[in-house]
């Protein structure tokens, strides 16, 4: 089962290993999965992340409910911020 917060946490990863690691290879990986979270995980009609892949809630009900995001997608953002140099690496 895909879940939506290995997904965050995966792509915080890889974007950090392959920027500060020299990974070039985890690019790929990067580029497929936030493929995935775009088409499975973000609800572009009301924002934010789905608690569950939109292609099993066409198969089968879902909670209408947006996963909660605090930690996983907020720590997922900041490690963003902090590589491309937009975020103080003191805070």
């Amino acid at each position: 089962e895909k879940i939506w917060w290995v997904q965050s946490e995966f792509l915080r990863a890889a974007l950090r290993y392959a920027l500060k690691h020299n990974r070039a290879d985890l690019l790929a990986l990067f580029d497929q999965t936030l493929t995935f979270v775009r088409a499975e995980f973000l609800d572009t009609e009301h924002g934010g992340w789905t608690s569950r892949p939109k292609s099993e809630c066409a198969t089968r009900a879902c909670p209408d409910a947006q996963a909660d995001v605090g930690y996983h997608i907020g720590a997922m953002h900041m490690e963003v911020l902090a590589l491309s140099g937009a975020l103080d690496p003191k805070h």
